[in-house]
């Protein structure tokens, strides 16, 4: 399906920066395959390995994956979702605060942009057979997701999917509106380690079962935003 993008497959269409900590560059695309916008970037490559790192802890130890865990207010049908631990999510509060600023200042076309707070964090555990239902997300205005890691040899099985009609396994898809003719309606994504998405929380959305041996690891987070009234 074809898609309005605002910058390119390398980010180099816009940016923002980090200022919280040190000033630099955070380039990202907006994509609209339909009516929502949704925001592409990039992990920093550090995020990415204390967010591996924190989560490998956590599951040595069943008292902290009790203690995490957050699946009682999430629907995945997988193996583990627990909670980022907030210590570890504020390190990079900037990062985010960064994106979701760009993120709203777009949309609502206004450079003031609006108040918004982010909220708790979570890990997914997936592993072979196992999916995320259609969902979509609740007591937030945005969503998110970034991957943190993918099955070793998934690219094998990626490219037999992208061969097939409609390749979906381990693919998270979009879905907005209904089937019309001169009508886009879904956007179907492989995940890459590194890639990091914003949505409207509204936007459903579906996590396809895969086949190779290993894990796919992702996290999301929500975020509140204070729209203007009337």
């Amino acid at each position: 399906m074809g898609q309005i993008m605002v910058g390119n497959e390398q980010n180099e269409g816009l940016s923002t920066v980090h200022d919280k900590t040190e000033k630099f560059e955070i380039p990202f695309m907006l994509i609209r395959p339909f009516g929502p916008f949704i925001v592409k970037s990039r992990l920093p490559q550090e995020l990415i390995d204390d967010y591996n790192e924190e989560l490998e802890k956590i599951i040595k130890d069943k008292k902290l994956v009790k203690e995490f865990d957050w699946s009682p207010n999430l629907v995945g049908k997988v193996k583990h979702e627990l909670r980022v631990p907030e210590n570890v999510r504020k390190k990079y509060d900037g990062y985010f605060e960064a994106l979701v600023d760009a993120y709203i200042k777009q949309v609502v076309e206004d450079p003031k942009g609006r108040p918004f707070k982010l909220q708790t964090a979570w890990f997914v555990r997936q592993f072979p057979g196992e999916f995320n239902p259609i969902h979509l997300h609740t007591y937030c205005t945005l969503s998110s997701v970034g991957y943190l890691k993918l099955p070793k040899n998934i690219d094998k099985e990626f490219k037999q999917e992208s061969e097939s009609r409609r390749p979906a396994r381990g693919h998270i898809e979009f879905v907005y509106g209904v089937p019309q003719d001169l009508n886009s309606h879904s956007l179907m994504i492989e995940p890459v380690i590194g890639d990091f998405y914003i949505f409207p929380r509204y936007l459903l959305h579906t996590v396809y079962p895969f086949r190779t041996p290993g894990e796919r690891r992702s996290f999301s987070m929500n975020v509140s935003v204070k729209m203007e009234e009337g």
